[in-house]
């Protein structure tokens, strides 16, 4: 699948491999916490748990205020975030890399605010958070990875909250469900170099980003993909309700060229307005 959404750009390595060292284990005891590939003994260690990179899994309401208000590192992972209050950690004041997964509960991304300094933050699976405003005070982002889970999406009320981010150079929007707007807020991003969508907007609002963001690289940039599957088709229609397509079938090629032109006629009418 020719897809921008499979490239791993090099913000996201850089964080994958610093993590990679934070250290893990599969001992089934919770919660686990790690600094900087050592783990911590939540029962006995007192004082401030202070490293690089933290990587905290399998906290909830009642463990994860002492942790989190504890915790003082750069870079910080949470995995398995049962609990719906991230409030404790505002003590972390250094933090500049934040990525959580999992956070079923978590409906409030106010403490966002706390850390000036984020350069770098991913947020899957959080389906009960409803807007995203939080992340648009977060001036210094240069990656913002905000996407829903296997099986629920995550959601914003507002695209326009990013459209202040002037430092953002990558931004991966997967699985969401966006209450207004659509996608064209994101065309204010005029320092994105690297933008990955799902493929469930408008074919609208690919067309006019991609008028918009011509230095951008976007795989929906255009009126299809290639696309690897031998279930559908191995084209893939940019748009939501668009269908796959089997590019060695007469009749789906002619229905393309339809899509085609009707892609850059939505082009030509942003170019000219």
């Amino acid at each position: 699948m020719d897809d921008a959404s499979l490239y791993l750009h090099p913000l996201q390595k850089e964080m994958y491999d610093v993590l990679a060292r934070a250290g893990v284990d599969n001992t089934e005891d919770r919660p686990k916490l790690f600094i900087d590939g050592r783990r911590v003994d939540l029962k006995t260690e007192a004082g401030a748990f202070k490293g690089t990179t933290a990587r905290l899994n399998s906290t909830n309401d009642k463990t994860f205020p002492d942790i989190a208000g504890r915790l003082d590192v750069e870079h910080l992972s949470i995995g398995e975030m049962r609990g719906a209050d991230l409030s404790a950690l505002a003590n972390c004041k250094r933090l500049t890399h934040l990525h959580m997964n999992w956070a079923t509960k978590l409906a409030d991304l106010s403490v966002l605010r706390t850390f000036g300094a984020l350069s770098f933050l991913e947020i899957e699976d959080a389906p009960k958070i409803e807007t995203i405003e939080p992340i648009g005070a977060l001036k210094n982002l240069r990656w913002l990875c905000y996407r829903g889970g296997i099986w629920n999406a995550n959601h914003a009320d507002t695209l326009e909250h990013l459209a202040g981010l002037s430092k953002l150079e990558a931004l991966v929007l997967h699985n969401l469900k966006v209450s207004k707007d659509g996608l064209k807020p994101l065309a204010a991003l005029k320092s994105l170099g690297f933008l990955a969508l799902s493929n469930q907007f408008e074919t609208e609002d690919y067309a006019y980003l991609s008028v918009h963001m011509p230095e951008t690289k976007c795989a929906q940039f255009a009126a299809y993909q290639h696309y690897n599957s031998s279930n559908y088709g191995d084209i893939m229609v940019t748009g939501k309700r668009k269908p796959f397509l089997k590019s060695r079938d007469p009749k789906d090629q002619a229905r393309l060229q339809k899509y085609v032109a009707a892609f850059k006629k939505l082009q030509d009418g942003f170019r000219t307005t």
